[in-house]
């Protein structure tokens, strides 16, 4: 029982000075005496990738452009398939007319020209004409009148004729016209008010002068031909008020009204043509570019 109680004691004095021993032991460096010591994500190792030798996670990723790990077979099948990607797309740029609306876009000022060219035509021939209705009037031998009326029934013929190509010609244009608004063509814009070093453009503002003109022009001889009808049919009108013809009166009346309907419209068109004209010549002269008085 003593040599029980002697063992214990001395098994209790082992473990206390064991104890002391280690509560002596220097802390590690960074680490206060009185601290518990902890573990930190970088003293735990990470668990391996299935498939991959432990610790080989651990290393820095390959570079995705650095092929120095494949062999030779592997680095052309990865050329050949970066290759079929194709190169890189540069930043779109506007899209140009096709050659199918640059044809349309000739064509329609070609048309157009025609349209104009045979439009003077016609307003020249009747004016014309015009003309050699009243020097029948002022003639007084018989065999001048007599010639002077185998001119107007030529110049009449010339005057059907140049009518029927005018509106032959109108109607081309239109037809040229319908059909590019139907697949979204545009015409032509014409040149630019500057060049491409920013000088100023002298074509651009000749060419609008001389649409301007044309259309003043265009507008001055339908207001002479209409004039001429209004008072044509005037005089028609009133050497029938005596016959009692009321039908061919109705008739005169119709082509007197539908004259000055077509007056009205003229004068309109060259009150505004005049308007463009003075401002296109002025815009001209404003630009240093010579015009035509």
């Amino acid at each position: 029982m003593k040599t029980r109680a002697l063992f214990l004691t001395a098994a209790i004095g082992l473990v206390l000075l064991a104890a002391t021993a280690l509560a002596q032991q220097p802390a590690p460096e960074g680490q206060r005496q009185d601290e518990t010591p902890t573990l930190s994500t970088d003293d735990i190792a990470p668990p391996p990738i299935e498939g991959q030798p432990a610790g080989a996670q651990t290393e820095n990723p390959p570079d995705a452009g650095d092929d120095s790990a494949l062999t030779p077979e592997e680095r052309a099948d990865a050329s050949k398939t970066k290759g079929e990607k194709g190169p890189a797309k540069e930043p779109g740029k506007k899209k140009g007319p096709s050659a199918a609306e640059l044809t349309w876009r000739s064509q329609l000022a070609q048309a157009e020209a025609q349209m104009r060219a045979a439009r003077q035509q016609s307003q020249e021939a009747e004016l014309q004409l015009t003309q050699l209705r009243n020097s029948l009037a002022t003639t007084s031998s018989v065999a001048d009148r007599n010639g002077i009326a185998a001119q107007i029934e030529s110049q009449g013929e010339v005057v059907r004729q140049a009518q029927a190509a005018a509106s032959a010609a109108e109607a081309a244009y239109k037809n040229l016209q319908a059909e590019g608004a139907s697949r979204s063509f545009k015409p032509n814009a014409g040149p630019s008010p500057q060049t491409e070093g920013g000088d100023v453009n002298p074509s651009f503002y000749t060419e609008r002068l001389a649409k301007a003109q044309s259309d003043f022009d265009d507008a001055d001889r339908r207001v002479q031909i209409y004039q001429d009808r209004v008072s044509d049919a005037r005089g028609r009108i009133l050497n029938n008020s005596g016959s009692g013809d009321q039908f061919a009166g109705i008739k005169m009346q119709e082509e007197l009204d539908a004259a000055l309907t077509e007056l009205d419209k003229a004068q309109v068109d060259r009150d505004t043509a005049q308007t463009q004209l003075d401002a296109a010549r002025r815009e001209a002269l404003a630009h240093g570019v010579n015009v035509p008085r």
